[in-house]
């Protein structure tokens, strides 16, 4: 296996961010009732303080009403904020979805190719998979790149320099096609992988996540490098990192 750094992904990415945010948002309550509800709701006392902390003064009828006042419109306050981050949960979905289908269009169009790579990536768990990205690579020198933390319409197409792109088909014709199974490592950590088709023939070359492993050929590695800088894995596991929350960090 390849010795770089790993993130493993939640697939409950929007409700643990949301978790996190609606956190934040009763700590901050906490102190706004504090603060806000009954510093002004309640008269002067001019007693020490350890008399003050030992032995609360009882409200009177217009300090409670006040202090009612206050809790329910920080509460109408936290309500609004949690309804505007599932609108953001739910364009962010929508989003990803849009974008993996771009890609799906492309891996179609791609499906008599003789020689194409692709590199996805999504995320697992209980409540199902999450696009997270993926690289397509034509035999022609041309990498479609579609990025769920980015804008359907502003994905990236580059094109590979031809001296790589030669090194690159080299190795993957002199690839055999054994056969290998991966080996389940662990759940809610995502999946990653990277396949070569020759024509009609999908050769795995690796997989990592909630199921790891990798083609036998020691040249893999050199052609998975090629993957790798091609398809910018690193700045995808990046943006990821920033939209998920980590479960694991861990190497390959």
């Amino acid at each position: 296996m390849r010795s770089t750094n790993r993130l493993a992904f939640s697939a409950t990415v929007i409700p643990r961010l949301l978790a996190g945010l609606v956190l934040a948002l009763l700590l901050t309550s906490s102190t706004l009732i504090s603060a806000e509800i009954h510093t002004p709701c309640l008269g002067p006392d001019t007693r020490n303080m350890l008399e003050r902390l030992t032995e609360p003064r009882p409200m009177n009828e217009q300090e409670e009403r006040c202090v009612e006042e206050q809790r329910q419109r920080n509460a109408d306050k936290i309500e609004h904020e949690f309804r505007q981050l599932e609108e953001i949960n739910k364009l962010l979905q929508e989003n990803a979805k849009e974008i993996e289908r771009m890609a799906q269009e492309r891996q179609r169009s791609l499906a008599n190719a003789n020689l194409s790579f692709e590199f996805l990536a999504y995320t697992t768990g209980m409540d199902g998979s999450l696009f997270i990205a993926a690289c397509l690579i034509d035999q022609s020198g041309t990498v479609y790149i579609f990025d769920s933390s980015k804008d359907p319409y502003n994905q990236s197409t580059l094109t590979i320099d031809e001296p790589s792109l030669n090194a690159a088909i080299r190795l993957a014709q002199s690839l055999g096609d054994q056969a290998w199974r991966p080996y389940m490592r662990g759940a809610h950590l995502g999946i990653r992988m990277w396949t070569m088709y020759r024509g009609s023939t999908k050769v795995m070359l690796e997989i990592d996540g909630d199921l790891a492993g990798m083609h036998t050929d020691a040249r893999v590695a050199e052609l998975l490098a090629f993957m790798d800088r091609w398809c910018r894995t690193d700045q995808i596991t990046s943006r990821a990192h920033q939209l998920l929350s980590p479960v694991v960090t861990f190497s390959r």
